[in-house]
């Protein structure tokens, strides 16, 4: 089935210079040894960033659940729905809101190619999800495990995963 066009990322607008934080603002000096590495860190850090977005991305179904089922739903959901191409990412996210409450979200499922929530739920995911009444959302988690630190942190803004340093 082909995607939309709504579905892809496009490139609005990248700028001539990238935002200087406050406290390496330059002071004058026409030659300062910082500024240009600060700007290949910056560069390469976006970058990644990108890369992560693009390519290293799968389609997940997942869904706001009541903390008091999250062990009950996980327990079930990693027996129906194991995430074996995705080993590495944790099942469930814990938010911080506004107001100091929190929110559990939990990974139901690899969304199928279309990205169709109708047609992505295995029977026995779509039955738990409706005795929960759950409302699905396709989101993204990293597609391979973290190699260093870095990496970890930047796959963490997506979905929390597990990372092991090599040894």
């Amino acid at each position: 089935m082909k995607k939309n066009t709504t579905d892809m990322w496009k490139i609005i607008h990248i700028p001539d210079k990238l935002p200087i934080p406050p406290n390496q603002q330059p002071t004058g000096e026409l030659s300062k040894p910082n500024t240009h590495s600060h700007i290949i860190t910056l560069l390469f850090q976006f970058s990644i960033n990108i890369f992560i977005l693009v390519y290293c991305a799968v389609n997940v179904l997942a869904s706001v659940i009541d903390p008091k089922h999250a062990n009950t739903l996980i327990r079930r959901l990693n027996q129906i729905a194991p995430l074996k191409n995705v080993c590495h990412v944790k099942r469930i996210r814990k938010k911080h809101l506004e107001g100091g409450k929190t929110q559990l979200s939990v990974i139901l499922c690899l969304a199928s190619e279309d990205n169709s929530l109708l047609n992505s739920l295995p029977q026995d995911v779509q039955e738990l999800s409706d005795s929960y009444q759950l409302s699905p959302f396709v989101t993204k988690v990293c597609k391979y495990a973290a190699t260093s630190k870095e990496e970890w942190a930047e796959q963490c803004k997506l979905w929390p995963t597990s990372y092991h340093p090599p040894t």
